[in-house]
């Protein structure tokens, strides 16, 4: 599992990660997760930064509300300490 940041952004510059790349979960997370790759790849570009912003703030509030739920306990704890791994190393 590549290390990455909320948006998932790699310490690679430009490489972003989404679904089992970035950690197992399921379906519905890899497609939002993918949505704020696509999104964050697409600001970082200057392209359409509104709808952009729009569709990335969207998919964290989805997957926030799953990782939320008692299904989604134990891949939160996961991303969480993927995320403060990514913080120490930047």
């Amino acid at each position: 599992m590549a290390i990455h940041d909320p948006d998932l952004k790699t310490t690679i510059p430009g490489m972003y990660v989404a679904g089992d790349s970035s950690g197992i979960e399921e379906a519905t997370t890899a497609m939002l997760e993918g949505r704020i790759a696509g999104a964050d790849a697409a600001l970082s570009l200057g392209y359409k930064p509104d709808k952009a912003e729009r569709l990335k703030e969207k998919a964290k509030r989805d997957i926030s509300e799953f990782r939320e739920s008692p299904f989604g306990e134990r891949p939160r704890k996961g991303k969480e300490k993927v995320w403060s791994m990514m913080e120490a190393i930047s």
